[in-house]
């Protein structure tokens, strides 16, 4: 059985805004080696930060993603 954060990290992805500790980032990144998981910059923020998910996501795509939503919002709001 994986730990808690990898198993998050399998199901919805995990972003590193600053709140993981040392032990999260080091299971995370144990995992990473191990292939397990997979990590490279995404999120839904206006800088990329590290981001840990499943084999095989798409970063740039969910990062895409993540940008249309913001502009979906911010032009319903101006309306």
């Amino acid at each position: 059985m994986y730990p808690e954060i990898v198993r998050r990290a399998l199901v919805h992805t995990v972003t590193n805004i600053g709140q993981l500790t040392p032990a999260d980032k080091r299971t995370l990144d144990a995992h990473v080696k191990r292939g397990i998981l997979s990590k490279g910059k995404g999120g839904p923020f206006p800088t990329p930060k590290t981001v840990y998910a499943h084999p095989g996501f798409d970063f740039d795509a969910d990062r895409t993603e993540q940008i249309n939503q913001i502009l979906r919002i911010a032009n319903m709001e101006t309306k």
